[in-house]
């Protein structure tokens, strides 16, 4: 009964944490109950139901098997979607010793660390675990990687990619995004949807790097021709908090190719350098600022030196 009080308080106190790809593995006894909504035009969001998780968590707790690998991998997954993974870690790390090598093991304890803040230990056992099996979640497992990276860069330097996409992605600085290296975007959409759509249900906005995701999600549906949809993630990635000069150009640019001609190809159109948008003071009147503090400072430097004497 503790461990059940424990994880509802959990639930509470850590219910913003960023949460990542979590690996069930099927069991004819028991199944996970949940719904799938829509996220914009192009995402589908899993959505559990709290009760429902508390009951197969009862049900896997008492199960004959319970030291089988399927009954403890998802009893894990399912403390760390009732926000418990210091539990969660505990079970995978007696697993890992019973099954070495086992990839919903090895990712699911990558996950655990993550949302417990040991991102380097994440690190460790997310890569273990794109070695065991680097087509996972539809080959999407790279950005999961990079996730964790950003994440360790941005806690050592703070202004790290500062406006940046954390995938280190580049579409150019031009009000539509460019292919400057010929990738597979249409491979990438599909890679960056599976991701967004493990995270998307259980993290809330703001969370920069939620909006970067979605940034990126948004330039990848300019390439793939999906005007309309990246207006709407473009939308999503400022409201998690992320906005930058070229979104908002881009953003601009594209409401007005498209309220020209709703069926219009983007590709079709030449993309425009960004133009520079003053923003604040004017540089004469901090250059005017600046001299007037400095012509005070040297009068109060002198004031000091006359009542010294």
């Amino acid at each position: 009964m503790r461990k059940y009080i424990f994880a509802c308080l959990y639930l509470f106190l850590a219910g913003a944490s960023s949460k990542a790809c979590l690996n069930d593995l099927e069991y004819e006894d028991f199944a996970y109950t949940y719904t799938k909504g829509d996220y914009g035009p192009l995402l589908k969001v899993d959505s559990f139901n709290q009760a429902n998780l508390f009951n197969l968590l009862h049900q896997l707790e008492q199960s004959k098997d319970s030291m089988s690998l399927q009954v403890r991998n998802n009893l894990a997954t399912t403390y760390m979607r009732l926000a418990d993974p210091q539990t969660a870690k505990e079970i995978l790390l007696k697993a890992q010793q019973d099954f070495p090598g086992n990839y919903s093991i090895t990712a699911n304890l990558g996950t655990a660390y993550e949302l417990l803040g040991k991102l380097d230990s994440a690190l460790l056992w997310i890569n273990r675990a794109v070695v065991i099996n680097p087509q996972s979640h539809e080959g999407s497992e790279w950005i999961h990687v990079m996730i964790l990276r950003y994440k360790i860069a941005k806690e050592k330097n703070p202004q790290y990619l500062a406006g940046g996409t954390a995938l280190m992605l580049d579409f150019g600085d031009k009000d539509l995004p460019g292919n400057p290296y010929g990738l597979d975007t249409r491979k990438l959409q599909k890679e960056l949807a599976f991701q967004l759509q493990e995270r998307l249900s259980l993290i809330p906005s703001p969370d920069t790097l939620m909006g970067m995701l979605l940034y990126d999600f948004a330039n990848l549906a300019i390439l793939n021709n999906k005007g309309f949809q990246a207006l709407w993630y473009f939308q999503a990635a400022k409201d998690y908090g992320f906005s930058n000069a070229v979104l908002e150009a881009r953003e601009s640019r594209l409401k007005e190719i498209l309220e020209a001609d709703p069926s219009a190809n983007i590709g079709a159109f030449e993309a425009n350098e960004i133009e520079a948008k003053s923003s604040g003071m004017p540089v004469y009147l901090i250059a005017a600022i600046i001299a007037i503090l400095a012509v005070f400072g040297v009068w109060m430097l002198l004031r000091k030196g006359k009542n010294n004497r």
